[in-house]
C-alpha cells in the first residue's frame, strides 16, 4: 500500500484515539461529579448521564439540599401544629386549617392541591407520627433521577429513571432566597428551566 493511502488512515486512526482519551476524561468527571452530588443527598440516588457529547460536567453548577438565604431570614421553627393522631382523617382541623390552608395530600400522599396554594405539613412539634400522611416533602426524594446531558443542544436536563404517579412528589426545587431589591436580575442570570409531564 503506498503511503499516500496510508495517511488518511493514519489521520483517522489518530482522530479516533483523541476522541477516546477525551471520552475518558467526561467519563471520569461525570462520575466525580455524580459522587460530590449524592455525598451531599443521603435520600435517593441522583444519576449523571453524558452520552451525548464531550461536555464536561458544569463548573458552576452547585447542589443543594437546603435553600441558600443571604441577607434574608427563614424562620425554621414551626408557628403552627397539630394534636391528631391521624392527620387525614382529621384533615378539616389539621395544621393547614391553622394555617388558613387546604390539606395537600390525599391518603396516598399525592398532591391535592392545584397549582399556586402552598403545603402545610406535619412538623416536629406535632404529635402525629413520622408515617403520617401530610408529611411528604420532610422525607425527601424517593424517585431515582438523573441529570442529563441533553441531545437537542439545550445543555443539562432532569429525568425520572422510574414511573411517576400523577400528583406523586418527585423532589423538592430548591435555589437562593433573596431580596428583589439586592439581586433583581439573578433569576435571569441563573435560571433552569425544567419540563415535567404530568402523566
Amino acid at each position: 500500500m503506498p503511503n499516500s493511502e496510508l495517511c488518511p488512515i493514519s489521520n483517522s486512526l489518530e482522530q479516533i484515539m483523541l476522541l477516546y482519551e477525551c471520552r475518558k476524561v467526561v467519563l471520569v468527571k461525570t462520575a466525580e461529579w455524580e459522587t460530590s452530588i449524592n455525598s451531599l443527598n443521603p435520600t435517593a440516588f441522583i444519576k449523571v448521564e453524558n452520552d451525548v457529547d464531550l461536555e464536561e460536567p458544569p463548573v458552576d453548577f452547585q447542589f443543594i439540599h437546603d435553600y441558600i438565604s443571604l441577607n434574608v431570614d427563614i424562620h425554621r421553627q414551626p408557628l403552627a401544629f397539630c394534636c391528631c393522631d391521624n392527620c387525614y382523617e382529621n384533615r378539616h382541623s389539621c395544621c393547614p386549617k391553622d394555617s388558613d390552608g387546604h390539606f395537600a395530600y390525599d391518603r396516598y400522599r399525592r398532591l391535592m392541591l392545584l397549582p399556586g396554594y402552598p403545603i402545610y405539613e406535619c412538623n416536629k412539634l406535632c404529635k402525629c407520627p413520622p408515617t403520617c400522611v401530610n408529611r411528604v416533602v420532610q422525607h425527601g426524594q424517593k424517585v431515582k433521577v438523573a441529570i442529563f446531558r441533553t441531545s437537542n443542544g439545550c445543555g443539562w436536563g432532569l429525568k425520572s429513571l422510574e414511573m411517576i404517579q400523577k400528583d406523586q412528589f418527585v423532589l423538592e426545587y430548591l435555589g437562593e432566597i433573596f431580596e428583589n431589591f439586592l439581586r433583581p436580575n439573578a433569576f435571569l442570570n441563573h435560571c433552569m428551566i425544567c419540563i415535567l409531564s404530568e402523566d
